[in-house]
């Protein structure tokens, strides 16, 4: 039984939602809880109540850093914790309700991971088909981190980008050797200049583009398994457009995912296709991207 780690910020209610749904599942829990500034404080104090309120029902461990990390390290610095002390978690951020099926999909999958296997995913891009097609997991190239597991080695390689320099010469070694994949490098390229600049805070676009450069794979499911409900004053990037709602940007499946991986080449070109289309939007022009990051824009 895999430990969660949950990453919370400003969200005490959410929390609440996450914890509930965990009562009697006897799995070790880890709460990172950044720590807000002054004029939010008031909030986070919440987040830690409930925190606190869930010790006598729940095997629960609790860390808060000493000073605000924000987008681009809140996320980062609690898996670094919690993959100090275990050797494989869930990870999970305070907008992600997972359903049970998706607890046991993460349990029944995390023994997949390797070398190139490098996360396990609860989200699906598969929500954005009226007829969905596949009815399998399959692998894609890209990492969809609305509630999803990894390894502590997996870790170390994923985390490769977010607190070094951008490897420009890499890239580009990269590009001349795959040109057919310029639009999403170049899109995750010019994510990496901005923020390495200071001009864009995130961290899951060093992932994506560590992710591709080194041709890792993630296990897709072939339905979604977690409740994105992180459309509120509080978030700082969606999926798309949302669907299902004011906060909802995706509805879990009351499903259980397949217990079949399809490891063909076929499926992880065709989930790598509808991730570009539905998730990220990538588009030939996003070529010139890094070249408006370089000037600025």
């Amino acid at each position: 039984m895999l430990p969660v780690l949950i990453v919370c910020y400003l969200r005490p209610e959410k929390l609440r939602q996450i914890l509930e749904s965990l009562v009697g599942s006897n799995r070790r829990i880890y709460i990172f809880i950044d720590k807000a500034p002054e004029e939010l404080k008031d909030l986070n104090e919440e987040v830690h109540k409930v925190s606190q309120e869930y010790t006598a029902k729940l095997n629960i461990k609790t860390k808060s850093p000493a000073c605000n990390l924000g987008v681009k390290l809140g996320v980062p610095k609690g898996i670094d914790w919690v993959l100090s002390i275990e050797e494989q978690v869930i990870v999970v951020e305070d907008d992600c309700l997972p359903t049970q099926h998706a607890y046991e999909y993460f349990d029944r999958s995390a023994p997949k991971l390797g070398k190139q296997v490098a996360m396990v995913c609860g989200t699906s891009p598969r929500i954005y088909q009226s007829k969905p097609i596949q009815k399998n997991l399959t692998y894609a190239n890209y990492p969809l981190i609305w509630g999803w597991a990894t390894s502590a080695d997996n870790w170390v390689r994923l985390r490769n980008l977010i607190e070094s320099p951008v490897p420009h010469k890499r890239i580009l070694k990269f590009l001349l050797i795959n040109p057919k994949k310029a639009p999403v490098v170049c899109f995750f390229y010019a994510a990496a200049i901005r923020i390495n600049r200071g001009k864009m805070q995130a961290w899951d676009a060093l992932l994506a583009l560590e992710m591709i450069v080194s041709s890792y794979k993630s296990i897709i499911p072939d339905k979604t398994l977690i409740t994105n409900s992180g459309r509120d004053d509080y978030a700082n990037h969606f999926l798309q457009d949302p669907k299902f709602g004011d906060e909802t940007v995706s509805q879990a499946s009351a499903e259980p995912a397949s217990e079949i991986l399809d490891e063909s080449m076929g499926s992880l070109l065709e989930s790598n296709k509808q991730i570009e289309r539905n998730v990220y939007h990538i588009r030939f022009r996003h070529i010139l991207s890094p070249i408006k990051a370089f000037i600025g824009n």
